[in-house]
């Protein structure tokens, strides 16, 4: 029997053989990866994200941010401790509406948060709804998404009576905010509102509270000479306040912004829904009706 011997050449050609053998298994593996990514689609479907109404639905509430410190739009009920107020109302009757079309059961889950934090909190989609009287500006359109509004506004400095006058302010009050540096008036405020934006712009300092109830404090202490705000909250407050021995007058006023909830970018479906219904209720008088019950008709 001969025994073959392989030469040097053979070894290296067979080595060669298996190398490119090697290979050739590993690119067909990548080509086979990359027709599979990009065909799966058309073979399984894509996968489409759902919309931010279907996991309400799915999970059956919604989550809504407010600050209960801006009577009558939304306040704690004093006895029970629950939300209540105008746009409280607003909401909840839009969401048993939505509900009945839709046949299923959707609840409203008030959560109490700091007005500064409630835009934030939106766009973090930690909550699904921002109601807290906002004011439908620009800036705040670059960051959320506004459903239709269900009021205007009018913008009111409020003070305690004499106040004013004694500073010289005239008779018929304030021609613009710039006059309050006129007049050397200090103003008081709650941080990230619309009145707090307006009067940085104008270059005056404001004091900033966490909260209006702690600038109306502040106001009837005598710790500042107005308060900066909007209706129909300052009408709220100069009757409160009334029954309370303080007589509060206005001292400027001019027209401003529409009010109306907010929501996260994503939320197209969600905020159509709620401005049909805000709409519809416009449209039957119902929300009229709600503003002479809450006392808003001025």
């Amino acid at each position: 029997m001969k025994i073959k011997l392989t030469t040097k050449l053979e070894v290296r050609n067979m080595v060669k053989t298996k190398v490119w053998a090697s290979i050739a298994v590993v690119v067909v593996a990548i080509v086979f990866f990359f027709v599979g990514f990009y065909t799966q689609p058309f073979i399984v479907g894509e996968v489409v994200p759902k919309t931010t109404w279907e996991k309400i639905v799915e999970k059956g509430y919604i989550e809504v941010a407010s600050s209960p410190d801006w009577p009558p739009f939304e306040y704690l009920d004093p006895v029970t401790g629950e939300f209540t107020g105008f746009e409280v109302d607003i909401l909840e009757e839009v969401m048993r509406r939505l509900s009945e079309e839709e046949g299923v059961t959707i609840d409203v889950r008030w959560k109490s948060t700091d007005f500064a934090a409630i835009k934030e909190g939106i766009v973090a989609k930690t909550y699904d709804l921002g109601v807290s009287g906002f004011s439908i500006t620009s800036d705040r359109w670059e960051h959320v998404q506004y459903c239709t509004p269900h009021s205007v506004t009018e913008a009111q400095m409020i003070a305690v009576k004499g106040t004013a006058e004694a500073k010289g302010v005239p008779p018929e009050g304030l021609e613009s905010v710039e006059d309050l540096t006129k007049y050397g008036l200090t103003c008081a405020l709650q941080k990230a509102t619309t009145q707090e934006d307006e009067l940085i712009k104008a270059g005056i300092i404001p004091v900033s509270f966490d909260t209006y109830l702690d600038a109306m404090d502040d106001l009837v202490a005598g710790g500042v000479d107005c308060v900066y705000a909007e209706t129909p909250i300052t009408y709220w407050w100069i009757k409160e306040y009334g029954e309370k021995g303080y007589e509060i007058e206005i001292i400027f006023r001019k027209p401003y912004w529409p009010v109306a909830y907010i929501a996260h970018h994503d939320s197209d479906v969600f905020v159509a829904k709620i401005s049909g219904q805000i709409a519809e209720l416009i449209s039957e008088g119902w929300i009229a009706e709600l503003v002479e019950e809450y006392g808003m008709a001025y």
